[in-house]
């Protein structure tokens, strides 16, 4: 619970005056502080279900991250978008 005030904190005086900065580090920050809360919140679960899917969710975001030089951007869009996808997803089933 500790874990998940400080992140919370974070998200309130960090990220937020960032973002009003107009700062583009802002959205990164706020999608990092969403993501560890949301990382935080299904490991305590003890699913194992919504656990591979929040790995495979991070991993796809995290896959979206590394420089591609080959790949087309719109690949790199489709892999965040849908590592998000499958990270709210697992949210959700944990909470259903």
């Amino acid at each position: 619970m500790t874990a998940l005030l400080v992140l919370e904190i974070c998200a309130i005086f960090l990220a937020a005056p960032l973002a009003a900065k107009g700062l583009p580090i802002a959205r990164a920050v706020a999608d990092g502080l969403v993501l560890a809360v949301l990382v935080i919140v299904v490991m305590l679960s003890h699913r194992w279900g919504a656990i591979v899917l929040i790995l495979l969710g991070l991993s796809a975001v995290a896959a979206s991250l590394l420089p591609s030089t080959g790949w087309p951007p719109v690949l790199a869009v489709a892999l965040r978008r849908g590592g998000d996808i499958l990270a709210f997803f697992a949210l959700a089933w944990v909470l259903y």
